[in-house]
């Protein structure tokens, strides 16, 4: 017990790691991964603390007193002549910006000068009702902030040598102080959660503790150590309930609010408009006008709209026209805050259906892409002009996007296809498109760059690009790191890259590379929704996100993007062996390794050491020789190759698009020296053994290829990928009914994220057995396996009384665990071979 109780542990030069326990001092061989004693003849007592100087000396605290150590000789520094003094039971040390080092007694400071060997020695002075009894310190602007076991946080001015009491934290005990040396101290307690503390304003700025009511508060208020390192992660061990750490993220995103009236935190932003000092912030559950400047926050609901989910928003003519699902266009007056219907000619054109978009032209009119068609509105002289496919060429269904290009060309984008206003003759057209052009695809989002180069964003799959005059068009592909069906909104900032959000995730293109940002770049939710990116004035760039609206300035990129998180091989199975630290060292260091020909299944274990979210870690990777192009993994950290022929190869692992995250491993398997000989061998023999059956003239015996019992009947060439790892029909059998039983006991399906990884962490068995039974045992798809149960939850939802009345379609897909409304469509109609809005109608025919 008193040598697996650790006390401190300390890093000197060459990541040497020093330990100090209840016998004395150690330091780690990393050859062995085993502790060795140090000094055993001086120091044979507990060591509390200990601190490195930064350069040859390791500063060490014990209960019998203070010593430095050159890491060749070492010496004890007098504080008492005493051994047993109090004075001599050092519990901490730390060193003020002027080269002096503060040493923390049970109940005294002591200042100690190494330049000049001066000791002075302060007590906690009798006059303080309780005697402090000092556990750990920490300096900040001429301060000592000293964590006691009895009675909170002590302060000493290194100035005037006085004591004081500092910030109650409602605990007296104080398990560990440390700071960020500018302003911030952080504090840990025994009993009380943790404490952020302000030096300057002496005032608790943040706090965490734990909530039975709230999963994601810390597990324990009992705090036996804390750290927060240079990446503001914190790190938390709890009495006798292993640690946290809370997950990083680089802040590069922020969520928009305006304490503490508003935060757009974990509301599902469809629109967004921004003008001046004022903001709209559109969800589907009603909308919110923001001023900033006035400090003045208004929420519209079913109360003042008819139906609160909010498609889009402009601004025209000095008010904002609010577009609607099911409810038409709403007017909001920004001085009354006043909400309006339209009151002139063909006022019911815009009291209906589903409003997508509106758009402004060069002439004043505002265009409205819906339901219905598309509307132009002359606020001037309040006309009003519909375009159908009744009375126009404009292709049928609903008009998702209008857009006026840098030629004044408009452009209609509709579920049937697009189509052109030409200014000119002031007519819609359908037959100005080169035949070979993407017309007839159903695009949802336009967008023209500085470049003049317009994109046109699909229902699903890659983006399209063409010039102005559609003579050079082509379509890009998604990003593989991208795990996304479709694309939702792009924009372009004033460095010329561009940014496109999508139902999984937002990737930027600069320069011919490209770089995904996820959760830990401060992203809360993967989707994005459509037509909601924006540029401001500033150059911040504002995205619409399923858990807020979200903005990031692009010019903070670049310091963010110098410093890739490290990546690092954990481990290799070769043939299913571990390696040993020693061994995978001396590998990841020399890069390369040679195997022979029978260890050749191999399986790579990486680490992403940002400690972000585990779910939201992507990774790329490909071997050498066998794959062509960079492979996309998410959520978990473990590729394999197996039966590798004899050759060389390298396997390559690197965060989406990050070059210089890239980590790599040469890989030689030898050919086998019997091979050769034993080919001639069988060759000879299957030369003598079918001119034996030719000469004896027998007839074929015909061959039982019935599959062993033990086998579940699958196809006879089976996937390659699953030659070496196959499951008995009774472990099958088995694992079925495990996964069965979880589905309906736990519905992991509701889950929008759920990886196959983290079904098969829940059933205790490898992704690559669950993925077996899926493509083997039940010739199914994780996705369409996964995608039946939430259909199913649909139905039961579907069939309770006033459901279907009382929520939309995306609710109910949102609700089931669908990320998107397409995948739900998509999927139901596969599975049912009906639409949902099909087969609502047919339970409300029965």
């Amino acid at each position: 017990e008193q040598r697996i109780r650790i006390n401190t542990i300390c890093e000197t030069t060459n990541r040497q790691l020093w330990v100090g326990n209840a016998l004395g001092l150690w330091k780690l061989d990393e050859n062995t991964g085993h502790l060795t004693r140090v000094v055993p003849e001086t120091i044979n007592h507990p060591v509390n603390t200990l601190l490195f100087d930064g350069r040859d000396r390791l500063y060490i605290g014990t209960e019998r007193g203070f010593y430095v150590y050159d890491f060749t000789n070492i010496e004890q520094i007098s504080i008492n002549n005493n051994t047993f003094s109090s004075s001599n039971n050092i519990r901490a040390i730390t060193k003020d910006e002027s080269g002096l080092f503060w040493l923390a007694t049970t109940n005294s400071v002591i200042m100690y000068d190494a330049v000049n060997q001066e000791i002075v020695e302060y007590g906690y002075p009798d006059t303080f009702p309780v005697q402090a009894d000092f556990r750990n310190i920490a300096y900040l602007k001429n301060k000592l902030y000293l964590g006691t076991y009895n009675t909170g946080i002590v302060c000493f001015d290194i100035h005037t040598h006085q004591f004081s009491d500092f910030v109650d934290v409602g605990s007296d005990i104080i398990s560990s102080v440390s700071t960020d040396g500018e302003d911030m101290i952080y504090v840990s307690t025994d009993g009380n959660g943790i404490f952020f503390l302000s030096h300057d304003k002496k005032e608790i700025v943040q706090s965490f503790r734990h909530n039975v009511n709230d999963p994601e508060s810390i597990r324990s208020n009992s705090i036996y150590s804390m750290l927060v390192d240079n990446m503001k992660r914190i790190w938390i061990g709890f009495y006798q309930d292993g640690f946290d750490y809370s997950l990083y993220q680089s802040g590069l995103f922020h969520v928009y609010s305006l304490p503490p009236l508003f935060s757009s935190l974990n509301l599902t932003v469809r629109s967004f408009l921004i003008h001046n000092q004022e903001k709209l912030i559109g969800t589907r559950d009603g909308l919110y006008y923001i001023n900033e400047k006035e400090n003045k926050v208004r929420y519209f609901n079913r109360s003042d709209l008819q139906s609160d989910l909010i498609l889009s928003l402009a601004y025209y003519r000095e008010e904002y026209y609010i577009g609607t699902y099911g409810a038409g266009i709403y007017i909001l007056n920004p001085q009354t805050l006043s909400l309006r219907r339209f009151s002139g000619n063909n006022r019911d054109l815009f009291q209906k259906g589903q409003i997508f978009c509106f758009r402004a032209d060069t002439e004043g009119n505002l265009w409205v892409g819906s339901s219905d068609g598309v509307m132009r509105y002359n606020g001037s002289t309040e006309e009003i002009t519909l375009f159908t496919s009744i009375n126009s060429p404009l292709p049928e269904g609903n008009v998702y996007e209008v857009f006026f290009d840098s030629e004044r060309k408009g452009w209609f984008c509709t579920d049937k296809g697009l189509a052109l206003f030409d200014p000119n003759t002031r007519s819609i057209r359908t037959n100005l498109f080169p035949p070979d052009f993407f017309h007839k695809e159903k695009i949802h989002v336009m967008y023209e760059d500085a470049q003049r180069q317009l994109y046109f964003l699909p229902e699903k799959g890659g983006f399209f690009v063409s010039n102005l005059n559609m003579r050079s068009f082509s379509r890009i592909n998604k990003v593989p790191a991208l795990q996304a069906n479709i694309y939702t909104s792009i924009v372009e900032d004033d460095l010329g890259c561009l940014w496109l959000t999508s139902d999984g995730g937002l990737v930027r293109f600069c320069n011919q590379e490209y770089m995904v940002f996820n959760y830990m770049h401060g992203i809360p939710s993967p989707t994005f929704t459509h037509h909601a990116a924006y540029k401001d004035r500033d150059g911040i760039l504002w995205f619409g996100n399923a858990k807020g609206l979200l903005y990031i300035n692009p010019n903070e990129i670049n310091e963010t993007d110098k410093k890739p998180s490290t990546l690092v091989f954990s481990d290799l199975l070769i043939n299913g062996n571990s390696l040993s630290l020693k061994e995978l060292k001396n590998i990841v260091e020399a890069k390369n390794i040679t195997l022979p020909y029978d260890q050749n299944n191999l399986v790579f274990l990486f680490s992403d050491l940002s400690y972000t979210n585990p779910s939201a870690i992507a990774f790329e990777y490909k071997m050498d020789k066998l794959d062509n192009d960079w492979k996309f993994i998410a959520g978990h950290n473990e590729i394999s190759y197996f039966n590798l022929p004899p050759g060389k190869y390298t396997f390559h692992i690197r965060l989406p698009g990050n070059e210089n995250s890239e980590i790599s491993l040469d890989i030689k398997i030898e050919k086998s020296i019997f091979m050769v000989p034993l080919l001639l061998f069988l060759l000879v023999f299957v030369i003598f053994f079918s001119f034996y059956m030719l000469k004896r003239k027998r007839k074929s015996a015909v061959v039982d290829n019935e599959n062993n019992p033990d086998m579940p009947d699958f196809p006879k060439k089976e996937d390659e990928k699953y030659r070496m790892n196959r499951l008995s029909k009774k472990e099958c059998e088995m694992l079925y009914k495990k996964l069965n039983l979880y589905m309906q006991s736990e519905k992991p399906y509701l889950n929008k994220d759920l990886k196959i990884a983290d079904l098969a962490d829940a059933l205790e068995t490898s992704s690559h057995s669950l993925s077996y039974l899926f493509n083997q045992y039940l010739n199914v798809s994780y996705y369409d396996f996964i995608n039946d149960w939430r259909i199913s939850e649909f139905k039961k939802l579907a069939a309770e009384d006033n459901t279907s009345a009382r929520y939309t379609l995306d609710v109910l897909a949102d609700l089931c665990g669908f990320s998107s409304r397409s995948s739900f469509f998509r999927s139901f109609k596969k599975n049912t071979g009906i639409t949902p809005n099909e087969y609502i109608k047919s339970l409300k025919d029965n």
